[in-house]
């Protein structure tokens, strides 16, 4: 198994950064969407009569903390040891693509939360329901984001043939 340089490790953390950033800033674009929507004209101002508006919030609110518990699950397995040789594809090891593509797909979790919040909005027209969901998904950001040092223990451990630090 090769190891994985210092250099190609930050390198990856450095692209993984810069994706979730990204990304975070994604939603407060929605903010930025929802603010400009609820004080325009053209928008109706009346909540919504949706007979299911209120079971809808719940239920999306559920989701919202599922996906928050979820993360950690999703991440512990995409990050197991896997068996055989670890093959360099490209300019960076098997081993950070990993720790990219989860990352990656954390960030996917995280921002779909707030993703819920804007569909929610749309529907029941409620700019406060897109305000809980956003702050679950800056949560799930904040503590999901990835950490140089977590990085470099996994890969520590993968080398080793320990796997996922707890």
């Amino acid at each position: 198994m090769e190891k994985t340089s210092e250099i190609e490790l930050r390198r990856t953390y450095r692209v993984a950064a810069i994706i979730g950033l990204a990304m975070g800033l994604g939603v407060l674009m929605y903010l930025v969407i929802v603010q400009f929507l609820s004080k325009s004209p053209g928008f109706p101002r009346e909540a919504s009569t949706l007979p299911w508006a209120d079971m809808l919030r719940y239920v999306f609110l559920g989701i919202a903390l599922a996906e928050f518990f979820l993360i950690n699950t999703v991440r512990r397995l995409m990050l197991r040891p896997r068996q055989g040789r670890n093959v360099q594809e490209g300019p960076f090891s098997a081993t950070t693509v990993r720790l990219l593509t989860t990352s990656i797909i954390t960030f996917a979790i995280c921002e779909s939360v707030a993703i819920l919040g804007l569909v929610l909005f749309f529907l029941t027209r409620e700019a406060s329901d897109y305000y809980l969901l956003m702050a679950i998904s800056l949560i799930c950001f904040a503590v999901y984001f990835p950490r140089y040092g977590q990085w470099k223990a996994w890969v520590e451990a993968e080398e080793g043939g320990v796997g996922y630090p707890s």
